[in-house]
């Protein structure tokens, strides 16, 4: 395992190599997870602004909202998010890949892939309604399933979950403090109104959680697909 300054400077090094693609998948990625929150908030504020006369109408457009975000998340967010993960995982194994390979969530195993994600939204769902440290805490040792579902994609939900806890074990504290280490550049980015995020926080965090993955895994060969 290495250490986390060498994860964050070997990212930062992979991220320079291939510095546009990087930028725009990660931007990409970034705006389709945004849209479906956006979506969602767009419910709440129906919701919000309502009389009495309204009410029924307006439950009804709240309702619809969840629906469609849900749907959003199921069957494009969560392939989107995996697509991005290949595409890092790619371009730290030197290979230049192409920005289209944040899609390629949609072309191998499609079903799977999906599957798999939605049960694991599912399981640190369950969690966190159980208690918020136990979500927390599923939530970092599922964190490694997009990884092992963009290498690869024929990996069945209940083996990707297992072998994410089983790869997490004894490493959730590195992920933490991997994670906890990117608020300063968090701020900055709050302070710059998403610019810094744009051009080198986004794509610089999804390289080292990258990293953090090839480390934990100890395996760099090629993307089987």
């Amino acid at each position: 395992m290495l250490s986390l300054q060498s994860i964050k400077s070997k990212a930062k090094d992979n991220f320079y190599v291939n510095k546009w693609p990087c930028i725009f998948v990660a931007f990409i990625s970034s705006v389709i997870g945004t849209a479906s929150i956006m979506i969602s908030n767009i419910g709440s504020d129906r919701m919000i602004s309502y009389d009495e006369s309204s009410l029924s109408t307006n439950t009804n457009i709240s309702i619809g909202f969840s629906i469609v975000t849900l749907l959003l998340s199921i069957f494009v967010t969560n392939v989107i998010a995996v697509g991005a993960c290949r595409f890092f995982l790619k371009n730290g194994r030197g290979e230049t890949p192409e920005i289209t390979e944040i899609f390629s969530g949609f072309t191998h195993n499609y079903g799977n892939t999906m599957l798999t994600m939605f049960i694991t939204d599912l399981y640190i769902l369950l969690w966190t309604l159980l208690f918020i440290i136990p979500g927390i805490v599923k939530s970092f040792s599922y964190m490694l399933i997009p990884y092992i579902l963009a290498n690869t994609p024929d990996t069945p939900y209940n083996e990707a979950i297992a072998k994410s806890q089983e790869m997490m074990q004894g490493h959730k504290m590195e992920a933490f403090k991997l994670v906890f280490s990117f608020i300063g550049w968090w701020i900055l980015d709050a302070l710059t109104l998403g610019i810094l995020g744009f051009f080198f926080v986004d794509p610089y965090y999804r390289a080292s959680l990258t990293e953090f993955y090839e480390s934990v895994a100890g395996n760099h060969v090629s993307v089987n697909v």
